[in-house]
């Protein structure tokens, strides 16, 4: 029975995770906590402010781009397909300039 829970773990992690790293998201460890979370980070390409997914509380939360290191996370509204709509959005919006030297 361990080795199958281990087995089923390893394969829902993964596919929870390829959700995120195929949108460009990078995994943050913040600490853990409320205002300093540990989740997927990308940036919101309408704002430029950091978002980051907190898997502990399961919300979204952001970050200014000129805020110093210890000033804290803030909750966001974005429902997780929301902030996974905005990680692919930057991630195209990166790949763009690559894609047009390509050709």
């Amino acid at each position: 029975m361990a080795l199958v829970r281990f087995v089923w773990n390893e394969a829902t992690g993964f596919v929870f995770t390829r959700e995120f790293t195929k949108r460009g998201c990078h995994y943050q460890h913040e600490g853990g906590s409320a205002s300093h979370p540990n989740g997927w980070m990308t940036r919101d390409p309408n704002s430029e402010d950091w978002i980051l997914w907190d898997i502990e509380r399961k919300r979204t939360m952001r970050l200014s781009d000129q805020a110093p290191k210890s000033e804290p996370w803030k909750p966001s509204e974005e429902s997780l397909a929301e902030f996974l709509s905005l990680a692919e959005e930057y991630n195209n919006w990166l790949e763009a300039p690559n894609k047009s030297s390509e050709t």
